[in-house]
């Protein structure tokens, strides 16, 4: 095969090119430069109010950049957002709304809204599938407001997961678990990206630092790549549970505080 008829590499599932947000006059982020490859577990981590969030969502195309370009699977948000499933940090389901597992995950099958005639066969199936990829698959027939917390955070996964998407993209998947859900969750994830690109937003950066491929460090609006090897001193002054976590390096030792509360 000659050069030119060579395959070309795959896009980067996320690509930002000199990103700027703004919440009016005070910047967010600074531009940001960023390649997630496809099939990466890739972790945002930073401060609260550091800017994670709000980069999450410029990537999935809740929030568009004041200035530069954001790709997501090698086009636009606008346009490759259905090929994401996307949990964000508040979801809206209320927990005591009666509404089965299966219900819950069914409505990953209708993301234009409710079809006459409701779910095929083909869609059950994919709601089954789902709920097995999530270890889950026993609960289809329970109220979901029955349910722990680490098994309704695993039956949004599912749900997400029954869009039959290229990617994941989580904000804060394990915020309000036991240590036990926590750790548990992960390894879902792990799996998951097996097969997935999966990005997630996380503040339990002990989690991200044995479990992720690539980690990005959001801090006062500039991104830092570091690696996942050492606890770094300088990290202490924004991660105040530093001591009791396995911590990423971190190679830019003139970061200042944060200031602003935008997650």
């Amino acid at each position: 095969m000659t050069a030119a008829n060579a395959p070309s590499e795959p896009r980067p599932a996320v690509q930002l090119r000199d990103v700027r947000f703004a919440y009016g006059r005070e910047t967010v982020l600074h531009g940001v430069d960023l390649e997630v490859p496809r099939g990466s577990f890739a972790a945002v981590i930073g401060p609260n109010g550091g800017g994670k969030s709000t980069l999450l969502k410029l990537v999935v195309g809740e929030l568009s950049p004041s200035s530069g370009e954001v790709r997501l699977l090698g086009e636009a948000p606008g346009r490759s957002c259905r090929r994401v499933g996307y949990l964000p940090q508040n979801d809206h389901l209320d927990p005591e709304f009666p509404i089965t597992v299966a219900e819950v995950v069914g409505h990953g099958r209708l993301s234009g809204g409710w079809r006459l005639g409701g779910l095929g066969r083909r869609d059950r199936e994919i709601v089954r599938r789902s709920l097995e990829d999530v270890g889950c698959a026993d609960l289809a027939d329970r109220s979901y407001r029955a349910l722990s917390g680490g098994q309704q955070r695993r039956v949004l996964i599912a749900r997400a997961l029954a869009t039959e998407p290229e990617m994941l993209a989580l904000d804060e998947p394990a915020a309000g678990l036991d240590p036990t859900s926590q750790h548990e969750l992960y390894d879902l994830l792990s799996s998951l990206a097996e097969r997935l690109t999966v990005l997630v937003v996380s503040h339990h950066v002990n989690l991200v630092s044995s479990h992720v491929d690539l980690v990005v460090c959001v801090h006062d609006g500039h991104l830092h790549l570091p690696s996942t090897e050492e606890i770094a001193p300088e990290l202490e002054d924004f991660f105040p549970d530093t001591r009791s976590m396995v911590l990423v390096r971190h190679e830019h030792h003139d970061c200042p505080a944060p200031e602003h509360r935008h997650d």
